[in-house]
This record gives C-alpha cells, sequence and structure tokens, in this order.
C-alpha cells in the first residue's frame, strides 16, 4: 500500500474523515437521541394522587 506512505494523502484522508464524522455522523447521531417533550400549562389546582387530566391543561 504505498498510496498510505505519501504524508500528503494521510493528511488529506484525515482531514476528510474528520469533517465526515464532524459534519455527518454526529448530528444524525444527535438526531437520533435528542426527544421532544409537551409543555402544558395547567388551569386547575390537581390534588395529590388525581391523574392529569386533559381539561386541566392548556
Amino acid at each position: 500500500m504505498s498510496i498510505f506512505k505519501n504524508r500528503t494523502v494521510l493528511g488529506v484522508i484525515c482531514i476528510v474523515l474528520s469533517l465526515l464524522i464532524c459534519f455527518v455522523i454526529t448530528p444524525l447521531f444527535n438526531k437520533g437521541i435528542s426527544q421532544k417533550t409537551e409543555i402544558v400549562r395547567v388551569t386547575k389546582e390537581i390534588k395529590n394522587g388525581d391523574e392529569i387530566q386533559k381539561i386541566w391543561c392548556r
């Protein structure tokens, strides 16, 4: 493998690989682990032990 003995080619391969990791793999990984949370505002008092119902939220 004489192509990997050339330091310029090896440097370019490392730079391309790092750009691929930074701009392709990492965003896909972050999108996969991020989860959306729905935020609601309570309009009526909820007592301890009550089940939260949709009519109490906005």
